[in-house]
C-alpha cells in the first residue's frame, strides 16, 4: 500500500483532482494524508488479524499468487492445502 502512495494516485492531474474531491467527500484534512505512512506503519500484526477476523470469513477466501510455482509452491503448500495450479501456457493466459 506504501509503495502505490502517493506515486500512483497523485501523478495527473485528473489524479490530484480525485485525490482532492475525496478529502472533500470524506471530509478529511491534510492531516490525513500527511500522517497516511505512519498511521499504516502503526497497524500490528495484531490489528490487521483482527480485522481480517472481522471482515473476512476464513472459509471463503481464496488467494491468488502470481510467480515461479517452482520457486513459492512449498511455501505456499504451508498455508493452502488445496492449492491449484495453473501454467502461464494455459489457454487464457498470456505470458506477455
Amino acid at each position: 500500500m506504501k509503495g502505490t502512495f502517493p506515486p500512483q494516485r497523485l501523478e495527473t492531474t485528473d489524479q490530484v483532482a480525485t485525490v482532492l474531491g475525496d478529502m472533500a467527500i470524506y471530509n478529511l484534512g491534510k492531516g490525513d494524508i500527511d500522517d497516511l505512512f505512519s498511521r499504516i506503519d502503526a497497524v500490528t500484526l495484531e490489528d490487521a488479524n483482527a480485522a481480517a477476523r472481522k471482515y473476512y470469513q476464513s472459509g471463503n477466501l481464496a488467494f491468488v499468487l502470481i510467480g515461479n510455482a517452482s520457486k513459492i509452491r512449498d511455501s505456499v503448500k504451508k498455508y493452502a492445502p488445496k492449492m491449484v495450479e495453473i501454467p502461464i501456457t494455459k489457454p487464457g493466459f498470456s505470458a506477455d
